[in-house]
């Protein structure tokens, strides 16, 4: 039986479709630490957990990758039928499990969706459980995550500010904050830390607690850091000493993507 199918009966009997999304947390160290072998054997032993903790007349499908969705009806009145599936399913898969002969430590990150009156396709579903499934990692993975209408919007809220920052780095939109460093013993002046700011056009300074996030979670973080660092030794270049005839310093925050990019510094 397809997810189509099983979403059809389940609405001609007035039940719902529960639809949980997993996504095997940090799956690429496993290929790189253990190889490909082991990898594979992981997946497997995924797979057959998950076929063994699903409720009776469920339909499971790799969705690709190391994703994993598991459909099954339960009444509209009980999401907490869902929901244990899915607690059974994240504390399992915590657990070691043998893979290609190897016992692996891991953990998944799970998101569920229910079907009704505004989400009656079996791509709803699976997109509303993404969305989930993306909240749980975001949550600090190893858990489960239900779908709610404000994950929607904050998802729209990220691609819309990701795209304007797609715009706004070519076009000049990031610039160089200098805060100056003041020794505390003399009170003189010592340097500055040179801090990233966006000014938008329209929508005038973004916050980086608004910005920073998006950026390193997207990789646009070394392309911006690359521009204010290049901008800042630009402008420090024509600097004179500082008051007390020793030179300013300048000091720059790195992200971890940043410091294992091999074009930090900018020519």
């Amino acid at each position: 039986e397809s997810g189509a199918e099983l979403l059809a009966h389940a609405a001609h009997r007035g039940r719902a479709l529960a639809m949980l999304l997993l996504d095997v947390d940090h799956f690429k160290n496993v290929n790189d630490i253990h190889g490909h072998a082991v990898g594979d054997g992981l997946l497997r032993s995924i797979a057959a957990e998950i076929a063994r903790l699903a409720p009776p007349g469920a339909v499971m499908a790799r969705l690709g990758g190391d994703e994993f969705a598991c459909a099954f009806e339960i009444a509209h009145e009980d999401p907490a039928a869902a929901h244990a599936v899915a607690e059974g399913l994240v504390a399992r898969l915590s657990q070691p499990l043998k893979a290609d002969g190897t016992l692996v430590h891991t953990s998944i990150s799970l998101g569920i969706s229910l079907s009704g009156p505004d989400c009656d396709t079996v791509d709803q579903l699976l997109r509303r459980a993404d969305i989930a499934m993306y909240a749980a990692k975001q949550r600090g993975r190893n858990g489960v995550s239900w779908f709610d209408t404000s994950m929607e919007r904050a998802l729209q809220k990220r691609s819309e500010l990701e795209a304007k920052m797609r715009q706004g780095i070519p076009a000049g939109e990031f610039e160089p904050y200098f805060e100056q460093q003041v020794d505390l013993a003399t009170g003189r002046l010592s340097g500055f830390e040179v801090l990233a700011r966006w000014n938008h056009p329209m929508l005038g300074h973004i916050p980086p607690t608004q910005f920073i996030p998006v950026a390193e979670e997207t990789g646009l973080i070394v392309r911006i850091g690359q521009w204010v660092l290049h901008q800042a030794c630009t402008q420090a270049r024509s600097w004179a000493t500082g008051r007390s005839g020793t030179p300013l310093t300048v000091r720059v925050n790195a992200s971890a993507l940043q410091l294992a990019d091999d074009g930090l510094l900018p020519s």
